[in-house]
């Protein structure tokens, strides 16, 4: 399993994620596939249709996970036996390969599209320039320019048509055979095919890049033109592997991205990665190159997507190395993957490198063996929305590496989350508010899946919901975690609690009553707010209890005063024999209250300067009630209903 992460194919169909993978063998040898279930990868078993080795590169055919994969064959067996072109689907949860190439060859790219404009996608070869098996014989024929094309025929099989391609030699210079894609640069709505050189970079005629494109009068794709600059390619020790096409500057307009393996100048291993801008027309102009240093990062294929969310299509290089974990040593002295090398994000168009350490597994140095978690190549690809990175580790203990099947192996995968949560946001109509009072706080941009942690005053409060209502002052914030986890802190808010004024007193001057608060005032009786009365004093006009708030510059309220009976002595009546019995009395009296009252009233005795001397609760009609305890003077009685909605004063004297 060393290299099996390199011929490796991670896809989704209908939301389920399968791999299919060729174990890194030096003879050919049967596909295996594993579908993620609930999380577990899970073997699903091995494909014998075609026998496979050296598998370097596909291209998805659709969405139902149809691919075509290039097949190298085994360079480590000299004179290569070589290898074919393949077409994967994948039916009800199963893989089935076919094998499309007529002949053997070093098939070193794929490429997949409609060539021939007949609803159908086509497949197309890449030809490294070793020498083909033509019927078991060995033969010069190199394909076309290295293209050799396979049209789709309509019951699903496919037909060698070298006579779609122009072998007309258009291209000037000496040439290798890379890379291939087909993609529509020029926005004729036809793809065309690019390819991109592995070789002969020592010619000054040469150009790496070149465009053919279909030719309506002559039936066929024919060479059009190439890249005014070399870029990557004018160092001659980097050879392409690899081209996707994406509007990587979000213009409208597809742009490659080609990857090639080698070494720098200064003689490092390095692979880079060539932005290459198109202006609509095809025309191609080198751009940012991206450079994976070998000590850092080995890789020679590389994927495309938006990882982080922000719109912009990035780049993910199929990285690692089982023979020497990259990174620097932990505290124990183990080594790491650190798969930040593999990363790099899109911003503007431009490339940057993931500037945080993702550290996948570990292996301590025992023996001279890594023991422990030691993944081979590492692949990553954006699956379901979520970027992830797999590779395969032989079963290994502390002095040796077992690879006898039945031992079975280890499959590792990571998967990335890149935190961009949005920034909620608080709605406070009100941020000022008095004691006693609250405020109401929202969230105005909650998504499915968040959860929030409230902090107003410096203190944490409880709950969870996108409102809240806020009873202090000081600083208002919320921190929100979204459905992946990611944690992002709303602006800070101040909020400031007003003091509410002092709870006033109420003072008497005959039917006047008198509030302690000289500003603005609130009146009640009987706990029913006076309307229009704001002033210190007011007239009772009513017979009843009667409190006060006091109301502040700000409009804050205080608590309500203490009540006060509203001496109305002009309508009390001195009431004889039907109501009081009698009147003036001595010790005991009879009370026949009116009817509207109800069967029983509450009794409250005051004296005539409004101080409450007395009180019985619950005074049937007709009781005697003794006063015995009362001096002698003029008194009034309240009785009032058990709601307090009916009164009845009557004023009354003691012998």
């Amino acid at each position: 399993m060393g290299n099996t992460s390199t011929q490796s194919v991670i896809y989704t169909v209908d939301g389920s994620e399968h791999m299919v993978t060729i174990p890194g063998n030096d003879k050919p040898s049967p596909s295996m596939h594993f579908i993620n279930k609930q999380g577990n990868w899970v073997f699903e078993g091995f494909n014998s249709d075609v026998l496979m080795d050296g598998a370097r590169n596909y291209s998805f055919m659709d969405k139902m996970g149809t691919f075509a994969y290039s097949n190298t064959g085994t360079e480590s067996i000299q004179p290569w036996p070589l290898g074919e072109i393949v077409v994967v689907q994948t039916k009800q949860g199963k893989i089935v390969k076919k094998k499309i190439s007529t002949d053997k060859a070093f098939f070193h790219s794929v490429a997949t599209g409609d060539m021939n404009n007949d609803g159908l996608v086509d497949v197309v070869g890449m030809h490294m320039g070793t020498l083909s098996m033509r019927n078991g014989n060995k033969n010069f024929y190199w394909g076309v320019e290295n293209f050799i094309p396979y049209t789709q025929n309509k019951d699903g099989s496919f037909t060698e048509n070298q006579d779609i391609i122009a072998d007309d030699r258009a291209w000037p210079g000496l040439h290798g055979a890379g890379a291939i894609i087909m993609a529509d640069l020029m926005g004729d709505s036809r793809p065309e095919l690019i390819k991109a050189d592995y070789g002969f970079n020592a010619d000054s005629e040469r150009y790496s890049l070149a465009i053919f494109a279909y030719n309506p009068k002559i039936n066929k794709y024919q060479f059009v033109k190439t890249a005014k600059e070399l870029g990557v390619f004018s160092n001659k020790y980097q050879g392409a592997t690899s081209i996707i096409a994406q509007d990587f500057n979000k213009d409208g307009f597809l742009d490659l991205a080609v990857a090639t393996e080698g070494q720098l100048e200064n003689g490092k291993p390095a692979g880079i990665v060539q932005i290459w801008w198109n202006d609509k027309d095809g025309n191609l102009s080198p751009g940012q190159s991206i450079v994976g240093q070998a000590d850092l990062v080995q890789f020679r294929e590389f994927e495309v997507g938006d990882v982080d969310g922000n719109g912009w299509v990035d780049i993910i290089l199929h990285a690692g190395n089982g023979t020497s974990v990259k990174g620097l040593p932990g505290p124990n002295k183990e080594n790491y993957l650190n798969l930040k090398y593999a990363i790099w994000l899109n911003s503007g168009g431009k490339f940057t490198q993931f500037d945080q350490d993702l550290l996948m597994n570990k292996a301590s140095q025992t023996n001279g063996f890594n023991v422990g978690p030691k993944p081979s190549y590492i692949k990553g690809f954006l699956v379901n929305g979520k970027l992830k990175f797999y590779g395969f580790e032989q079963n290994c203990n502390k002095s040796t590496c077992n690879v006898f099947p039945s031992n079975g192996f280890n499959l590792y995968e990571a998967t990335i989350t890149f935190c961009n949560p949005i920034k909620p946001q608080l709605s406070v109509p009100v941020l000022r508010f008095c004691s006693g009072d609250s405020t109401k706080a929202l969230i105005t941009n909650s998504q499915k899946g968040d959860s929030f942690k409230w902090f107003a005053g410096e203190k944490l409060i409880s709950g969870s919901e996108v409102t809240k209502s806020i009873k202090v002052g000081g600083k208002l914030f919320v921190i929100k975690k979204d459905s992946l986890g990611c944690e992002i802190s709303s602006d800070t808010l101040s909020l400031t609690q007003l003091l509410s004024p002092e709870t006033p007193t109420i003072s008497r001057e005959g039917n006047t009553l008198i509030s302690s608060f000289a500003a603005k005032n609130q009146w009640y009786v009987n706990n029913t707010l006076i309307p229009g009365e704001t002033t210190q004093k007011i007239k009772a006009t009513d017979i009843g209890n009667y409190s006060v708030r006091a109301i502040d510059s700000n409009g804050c309220i205080s608590g309500f005063s203490g009540s006060i009976l509203g001496l109305i002595t002009s309508i009390a009546k001195e009431e004889a024999g039907s109501i009081v019995i009698p009147n003036p009395f001595t010790q005991v009296v009879k009370l026949n209250f009116k009817s509207t009252l109800g069967i029983a009233a509450d009794l409250k005795i005051y004296n005539m300067v409004g101080s409450q001397v007395g009180h019985k609760p619950n005074v049937i009609q007709n009781e005697l009630v003794d006063l015995s305890f009362l001096p002698k003077g003029n008194y009034l009685f309240l009785l009032s209903s058990k709601s307090n909605q009916e009164n009845q004063v009557i004023k009354v004297s003691k012998e």
